[in-house]
């Protein structure tokens, strides 16, 4: 997904802009810090980390 995605969700109504691309990008560069908790929710979600 380029960097540049967004996504418009739906909450109680109202509609807002998720930056999804940069959202991903960000977790991809975290990815060291992640506690492995978090590396295998990510993982069992099919995330791709490259």
């Amino acid at each position: 997904m380029p960097r540049k995605h967004v996504e418009t969700v739906e909450h109680s109504g109202e509609a807002h802009e998720v930056k999804l691309g940069i959202a991903l990008a960000n977790a991809r560069q975290r990815r060291a810090t992640y506690p492995p908790e978090r590396l295998d929710a990510l993982s069992a979600l099919d995330m791709r980390w490259t």
